[in-house]
């Protein structure tokens, strides 16, 4: 029996022609086998077919597999950049999160993986102390657990069982700081979320330490903060199954309304910019330039930022005008970023 496959296999000839099909123009045929062997035919056609070089089931005239190359390449170098300060960020919010459970809720929760009873009474993931009024509560609290039931990587595994050969000793509970070593970014986020509000706001807690914002309302910065962690953990699984970044279609928004509170600055951010917050990466470097914890690091990943840009320039105009295209980016933007990092400064000092 044949099967009319949807998706044959097409060898590196097979696909040359489809790429000219597609008006890719093929400058070197060499150069091409090359390209078609280090990244492939759909790693090359469909992280940019959705976006402004792509038409009518076609790539726009003057568009090259050299330049689709180069356009990928520096979709991974920006990615990198991105990716190394998102870390940083995940790790001051588990921080931030395990100090202000430990401090309120205690460091005590039962080790799992033993057969014997469980009490959550005294557990700071006992569900009694978070907000009842998130329905994901119980889901939430019992994948925490899980993951201390089933994680056999440091330092939860260092807990449970302890080391031998290294003469360190199983421990009787795992503190909030050690779990947030093995849990997820969406867990942790998670975990925010049904945090309780009545008598000390912990979400407040968090919040302040990374937003100097008093003309904000509490619910405002709340909505901001989470929205802010959502998108950021939307682009973080993106680029770890490595998809395009550069003109990742995100399924959540900003409020514009907050964007433009939060800047507090129209040279920074104004009504002209909302159509490009849709369908662009502005979002996430905005988002991580007011989620840095500290100044420094701010300013080097503006600094970063410029580099890579300056260099791309340098390289080929069309290629930089290109990538703007693609990814939806104003070409002020550095300089948006660069004024918004100086407001972050200014407020921190006025606090």
């Amino acid at each position: 029996m044949t099967i009319n496959l949807d998706k044959p296999f097409y060898n590196y000839e097979q696909q040359i022609q489809r790429l000219k099909y597609k008006n890719i123009q093929i400058e070197n045929k060499d150069k091409a086998y090359e390209i078609l062997s280090c990244v492939s035919y759909f790693t090359l056609i469909n992280s940019y077919k959705n976006s402004h070089l792509y038409k009518d089931n076609k790539f726009v005239t003057g568009v090259s597999l050299e330049i689709l190359k180069d356009l990928y390449y520096f979709d991974l170098e920006l990615q990198g950049i991105l990716f190394k300060y998102l870390t940083i960020i995940e790790a001051s919010l588990k921080t931030k999160l395990s100090y202000e459970i430990s401090k309120k809720f205690g460091v005590y929760t039962p080790i799992e993986n033993r057969n014997e009873s469980i009490d959550l009474t005294t557990s700071y993931l006992n569900r009694k102390l978070y907000s009842s009024t998130n329905s994901n509560r119980n889901k939430i609290l019992g994948k925490l657990r899980k993951h201390i039931q089933s994680s056999y990587e440091n330092p939860l595994k260092l807990y449970k069982y302890g080391d031998k050969e290294k003469g360190i000793s199983a421990k009787n509970h795992i503190p909030p700081w050690v779990l947030v070593k093995n849990i997820y970014f969406k867990d942790a986020i998670d975990w925010y979320s049904i945090l309780p509000a009545n008598g000390e706001d912990l979400k407040l807690n968090i919040i302040k330490q990374f937003y100097n914002k008093n003309y904000f309302n509490n619910e405002d910065l709340k909505n901001f903060f989470i929205s802010s962690l959502k998108i950021l953990n939307q682009y973080r699984n993106a680029i770890a199954h490595n998809n395009k970044s550069i003109n990742i279609k995100l399924t959540r928004e900003l409020d514009i309304r907050l964007v433009e509170k939060f800047t507090n600055d129209k040279y920074v951010f104004n009504s002209s910019d909302i159509k490009h917050m849709k369908e662009s990466i502005f979002p996430i470097l905005f988002i991580i330039i007011t989620l840095l914890p500290i100044e420094y690091l701010r300013a080097k990943m503006i600094v970063e930022l410029e580099q890579i840009f300056k260099k791309l320039k340098k390289q080929s105009n069309d290629l930089y005008n290109i990538t703007l295209l693609v990814a939806n980016l104003q070409p002020d933007f550095l300089d948006k970023l660069a004024k918004l990092v100086i407001n972050i400064h200014r407020d921190k000092v006025n606090k």
